[in-house]
Parts: structure tokens; C-alpha cells; sequence
């Protein structure tokens, strides 16, 4: 059905799970129903700290995945995974 291509190829979704928040871990992404192949992260930090996602089957246990980013001060980052996690988060670690 071209209508299904359509809607498959031209929707995407998107999650805030951080906005002006310091809280670690992040809210949590429920992907469980959705056809997710890639995920791209991106935002700013307000100084140095190391971001890790964490993947759960069930959104109460958490793992931590091999994806992270070292920020050593204040920027933006920005990076795109390939993967298909039911729930999906962020912790913050600061870095002194």
C-alpha cells in the first residue's frame, strides 16, 4: 500500500530527555512499539561531563551500551547510532 510506504519513510519521532535539567538519569524513551533502526542524540552541555546511553528490554533494568560521549567543558555534541532498544535513556556523570 503506497499510503503505508508513505507514512513508514516520512515519520519520525523525537523525545526530549533533557531540557535545562541536571537530573541524571534522563527520562526514559519508550521505543517499544515503534520500527527504530537509528537514533541520533544530540544537545549541549554546560560543562565537563561523560554521557552514556543505557538500553533496557523491560524500562526497570539498565545497561549500560558502549556509546558515550566525553565532553571535556561546555559545547554542543551531536551523534547517530544504529540500534533498536525497547527503552532507551541518558546518564550524566560530571567530570572534575
Amino acid at each position: 500500500n503506497i499510503d503505508n510506504i508513505y507514512n513508514i519513510l516520512n515519520s519520525r519521532g523525537s523525545a526530549i530527555l533533557w531540557n535545562g535539567s541536571t537530573s541524571s538519569p534522563s527520562f526514559t524513551v519508550d521505543i517499544s512499539n515503534k520500527n527504530i533502526k537509528n537514533i541520533t542524540i544530540y544537545g549541549s552541555v554546560d560543562g565537563a561531563s561523560l554521557l552514556t546511553i543505557q538500553f533496557s528490554n523491560n524500562g526497570l533494568n539498565w545497561y549500560n551500551s558502549q556509546y558515550s560521549f566525553n565532553n571535556t567543558g561546555a559545547g554542543d555534541f551531536g551523534f547517530a547510532i544504529s540500534a533498536c532498544p525497547k527503552y532507551l535513556r541518558l546518564i550524566s556523570f560530571s567530570i572534575t
